[in-house]
């Protein structure tokens, strides 16, 4: 275990440039390490001011974050493909509305897709693309794929769109992954389900 000690170090978004040296923020950084390698450590930031004549002080945050500091703990991440529905017919488009998409329940389990998640939009008609995120489900089998919201102004009933979702994997989770991707009819009914 070792300790080093820094001072007059302004935290960060802190405007304290104008301050006196003596009223300026000190740092005191720890690090916790197994070996001398140091490739798992633990860093604890703790900014303190304590004014010379016992005056309150004016920051005190205190950050603790694990960090990895060795080249091969750092691993790069695909974003892959998670789920797909192809193909599907919007039965509305909204523009008075939050921008969004409103989907049917059935799609929204069968794709495993999940409210608030963030999609990308396919426009087969007009060959627009844009992305935006999954209002909560409409009513089971009732076929809805509603565009809402400013999308709405370049998306239109009766276009055919592919909506799909994608994932932030590792090459080791690649190999396992096997993405989800739903075929519907004109009427937005579920015709098959794949995962490949």
């Amino acid at each position: 275990m070792w300790r080093r000690t820094g001072s007059n170090r302004r935290p960060p978004q802190c405007h304290c440039g104008a301050l006196p040296t003596e009223l300026r923020p000190r740092i005191q950084v720890t690090f916790l390490s197994r070996k001398k390698a140091s490739r798992q450590s633990i860093l604890k930031m703790k900014w303190t001011n304590t004014p010379p004549y016992g005056g309150q002080a004016r920051f005190a945050p205190t950050q603790l974050t694990t960090r990895t500091f060795h080249p091969r703990h750092y691993k790069m991440l695909y974003q892959i493909l998670k789920s797909k529905i192809h193909r599907a017919t919007v039965t509305d488009a909204n523009v008075d509305y939050e921008g969004s998409i409103t989907l049917d329940g059935e799609l929204m389990e069968a794709g495993g897709f999940i409210t608030n998640e963030m999609v990308h939009i396919w426009d087969v008609t007009s060959g627009d693309r844009l992305y935006t995120y999954v209002m909560p489900p409409a009513e089971r089998g009732s076929g809805t794929v509603c565009i809402n919201g400013s999308a709405a102004l370049r998306i239109k009933k009766g276009h055919t769109i592919i909506i799909t979702s994608f994932v932030n994997l590792t090459p080791e989770e690649v190999n396992r992954h096997k993405p989800t991707k739903v075929l519907v009819d004109k009427q937005n009914k579920i015709q098959a389900i794949k995962k490949e």
